[in-house]
């Protein structure tokens, strides 16, 4: 669609935002599942599945090393 390559576009997301793809993506899933915990009522299993985290203790680890 943008006619780059998947590298080239990788690098030039990591040089202006300063991390990859993927840890961008997860800081904001993150975020949300931060705003949840924050404001729901909802059991943390599934926030965790509402953001995207099918597991609950990959959804944990990812949690702490963010926070």
């Amino acid at each position: 669609m943008f006619h780059l390559s998947p590298a080239h576009l990788s690098r030039g997301f990591s040089k202006r935002m300063g991390m990859g793809m993927v840890e961008f993506v997860h800081r904001l899933r993150i975020e949300e599942a931060c705003r949840l915990l924050h404001w729901s009522d909802e059991p943390i299993g599934e926030i965790a599945r509402r953001v995207g985290y099918n597991e609950i203790a990959y959804f944990s680890r990812c949690f702490r090393a963010q926070t």
